[in-house]
């Protein structure tokens, strides 16, 4: 009975700092992000409502962290509009220092086609399910696409 109350009281303690650790992010980020050329197209960081400022012809990319083992991922919530952006491809990559309850990061890598402004809204939803429900987890990013 000793040894689980000191294993429990263990996890407990090792959570409680997962809990507060902080996400580490580019220190040559902000927001809003200048994004210039697509070979060097830095990561923005996962935060609601971000702009992002880029260049026609420049590529940027958004990661966003998830636990695919859980069932869930992230998705474009409703179509992106191709007149502006281009989705070039997504990766999933795993964070082995990472403790938290999402340790895996999808990136979506992106490139700016023409000059003006559109909205990416992503979900954070199980794909085999049709509708979303109020309980989903969305972030937008409003894209600015200079000449």
């Amino acid at each position: 009975m000793f040894l689980l109350v000191c294993l429990t009281a263990c996890n407990f303690h090792s959570e409680q700092q997962a809990a507060t650790a902080a996400v580490p992010t580019s220190p040559a980020v902000s927001s809003p992000a200048e994004i210039t050329p697509a070979s060097t197209a830095p990561v923005i960081t996962s935060t609601p409502d971000t702009t992002i400022r880029v260049k026609v012809g420049a590529g940027f990319t958004i990661p966003l962290r998830v636990s695919l083992g859980s069932g869930f991922s992230w998705m474009l919530r409703d179509s992106l509009d191709a007149a502006y952006v281009q989705l070039v491809n997504t990766l999933v990559t795993t964070d082995t220092a990472e403790s938290s309850a999402r340790p895996d990061v999808q990136q979506f890598n992106f490139r700016a086609i023409k000059a003006g402004h559109t909205r990416l809204v992503f979900i954070h939803k199980r794909p085999w399910k049709k509708t979303a429900s109020a309980d989903d987890e969305t972030k937008g990013y409003d894209i600015i696409i200079k000449p």
